[in-house]
């Protein structure tokens, strides 16, 4: 080959699933594993994602196939490593078994790979989350393989800590940041039971919003039905032949009614009898029938009057969320025969399908034998609540009117009949299943249509929000036991149910006690940690046993001096100051700065921990003082020693990063 001929790629292998938009392509992958486990891959995933979102099957394809590209570059370019025994038995022996070791280490290999930040291999991003989403789909993908036979079930293990980053906020927290809801003089407790009573109001209103928008569409609906049933609307047949001789001029002046006699109520039935033939499908309808429709209303007004809108999808969906409290994924996959059981003690089970394990059916007990596709389907239970009124109605409500708004959408058989969400946008024929766009543009037209409401209206809700509101709603009333709650919301640690539960509320409360300290600092002046103390309200006591912490200069007070704690005494009497004077102000030395600086830091990298080590604690204790270390650094940022103190900030950063200094271990 001359060197400036131009290289042949490999032949290009690609294969498709019924009803996924996307094709996966297995051409990279071809060279290095061959045919005959592209076409073992291809067959195992096409028969795995069948049931599944096209858009979710797609993201565990890419994650699978870069984790086989990485596997084959490997085990290329080192033949004796567990990465070369795999890529060798794959290649040279495909459909036969993998040794189970080999490939454990491989996995541990891809594990260090996706989670070792800085390791660009597999992925680019240095964002924890985004790495464990990786991880996340490539075990999601490997299952499949699987239950396929293509590779052992040896799931990719580790995650990356992420507690660091700002979690899921609640709706009373969206609202307190950006100044809806304050909670300026409250104590802790107070403020804890303000968060959670906005969080079940501004909940309430959203299901409430949702509500008016299903209940529109059905009130509409139950009025076509009368409409449509009016034995003085004639039939599009008995009208047919005499709209088609009226000319098409005529028809958009709006003289179809007179031509055919009809009332101009009557024309507008008849309208909405031509446009619910037409979204039906079925044989094409003339195109004056049509013309004379839409001189009468727009397909979009019309709709309501006999099917659901995607407004009412949008509606249905998020109330079922909501009253289950659980991730969007489980209520997309609801399947339209959805209830498991009968009510019970105000509530009921939904069924939600899932792809999962086949099962080895077996005669010796030994013989593991491939199973059908239903039998990798697996079953999750959601608790929806029954408790039902008037102006709330249940989910159970919600459910049965979305069904029969949706029953002419329906086939007998296929996916319009075996899932619940179906949708049709209203100038369109074909039924949709795929929810893409329920998440992003129906859910945005929603709070844009109640952009002026009191609660709720101009705030960036999200489905995540919702779901981390009905847990504080949930959880924080006593409701549910703290190991149930745990278990529904599928966290593995406790910590992560709390963090659900109550942090944000901590968190907004100690924003509000750092607001309240620099307010006061700039209205009067704070002039020593006892005044700042007392304005947020720390109890002497716990202002002397602080002390214990050991910051020096008004941080941590002890510097190995006794302290005077102050007694009951007469209003009359000067009171005696609860701290030494060393402890009192603040100096502007570097050994302060420095020392301010640690205990911030200090008190920062260890509140989490404290969150659910102690909350008690951490809200009568650390959430005051992280104020006030916070305050004292604000002010600093702002003053003339500002650069000397950024400067200090950052000689501790680099020392810490180098293990050359660490910080303070608090209680």
């Amino acid at each position: 080959m001359e060197a400036d001929e131009p290289r042949v790629g490999p032949e290009e292998f690609k294969f498709t699933v019924v009803g996924h938009r996307h094709a996966y392509y297995l051409t990279s992958l071809r060279p290095y594993y061959g045919d005959a486990f592209c076409c073992h891959f291809r067959d195992a995933w096409t028969k795995a994602s069948g049931l599944m979102r096209g858009t979710t099957a797609i993201k565990y394809f890419q994650a699978v196939r870069t984790a086989f590209e990485l596997i084959a570059f490997n085990g290329t370019a080192k033949p004796q490593s567990p990465e070369g025994c795999v890529l060798k038995s794959l290649r040279d022996s495909p459909g036969s078994q993998i040794d189970e070791e080999k490939w454990h280490a491989v996995t541990v290999n891809l594990s260090r790979a996706i989670l070792t930040l800085g390791d660009n291999s597999f992925i680019e991003s240095d964002n924890p989350d985004s790495r464990n989403k990786k991880l996340e789909s490539v075990n999601a993908g490997f299952k499949w393989l699987h239950q396929g036979r293509v590779i052992p079930d040896v799931p990719l293990e580790g995650r990356l800590e992420t507690r660091n980053h700002d979690s899921s906020k609640c709706l009373a927290t969206l609202a307190f940041e950006n100044a809806r809801f304050d909670i300026e003089g409250l104590s802790a407790n107070d403020a804890y039971q303000a968060f959670l009573t906005m969080n079940v109001d501004m909940l309430e209103e959203v299901r409430r919003c949702l509500w008016e928008d299903l209940r529109d569409n059905y009130e509409k609906f139950k009025l076509g039905k009368v409409l449509m049933s009016d034995p003085t609307v004639p039939e599009i047949s008995d009208v047919e032949d005499k709209l088609v001789a009226v000319g098409r001029r005529r028809m958009r002046k709006g003289e179809g009614c007179a031509a055919l006699g009809l009332t101009r109520e009557q024309g507008w039935t008849l309208a909405l009898k031509i446009l619910k033939r037409r979204a039906s499908g079925g044989e094409p309808l003339h195109e004056n029938l049509l013309i004379f429709a839409r001189s009468m209303v727009s397909h979009t007004d019309a709709q309501p009057y006999f099917e659901a809108t995607t407004r009412t999808l949008n509606a249905a969906f998020h109330i079922i969320l909501i009253d289950v409290g659980g991730n969007s994924q489980p209520i997309e996959d609801i399947p339209f025969k959805c209830y498991k059981s009968t009510a019970k003690k105000g509530k009921i089970v939904l069924r939600s399908l899932r792809l999962g394990k086949n099962r080895a059916a077996t005669q010796s007990g030994k013989k593991r034998v491939q199973g059908e596709i239903a039998s990798t389907v697996e079953e999750i239970d959601l608790i929806l609540p029954t408790k039902d009124h008037p102006e709330r109605p249940s989910g159970i409500v919600v459910l049965d009117i979305y069904k029969e708004l949706t029953a002419s959408m329906r086939s007998e058989s296929g996916p319009t009949h075996d899932r619940l969400w179906v949708w049709r946008v209203a100038w369109e024929t074909q039924v949709q299943t795929s929810l893409a766009s329920v998440g992003s543009d129906r859910w945005q037209d929603f709070l844009d249509r109640n952009a002026d409401n009191r609660l709720i209206g101009g705030l960036p809700l999200t489905r995540q929000l919702l779901r981390t509101t009905v847990a504080n709603t949930r959880g924080e009333r006593g409701q549910i036991d703290w190991v149930i709650q745990q278990a529904l919301m599928n966290h593995s640690n406790p910590g992560t149910t709390f963090e659900y539960l109550s942090e944000k509320a901590v968190r907004a409360y100690l924003n509000s006690q750092i607001r309240t300290f620099f307010n006061a600092w700039q209205a009067v002046g704070i002039h020593n940690i006892e005044q700042a103390a007392n304005v947020l309200g720390i109890a002497p006591d716990d202002l002397s046993n602080a002390a214990l912490l050991g910051i020096e200069n008004g941080l941590g007070f002890a510097n190995g001096q006794l302290l005077n704690v102050t007694h009951d005494q007469d209003d009359n009497e000067d009171i005696e100051p609860i701290l030494v004077p060393a402890a009192t102000s603040f100096s502007m030395s570097d050994k302060a700065m420095r020392c301010l600086e640690l205990a911030r830091k200090a008190l920062r990298d260890q509140f989490e921990w404290m969150l659910h080590t102690n909350p008690e604690r951490l809200v009568r204790m650390w959430v005051p003082w992280l104020a006030i270390c916070e305050g004292y650094y604000r002010v600093l940022q702002k003053s003339g020693h500002r650069v000397r103190f950024k400067k200090i900030c950052s000689e501790i950063e680099v020392k810490l990063q180098a293990g050359e200094m660490r910080l303070p271990l608090l209680w």
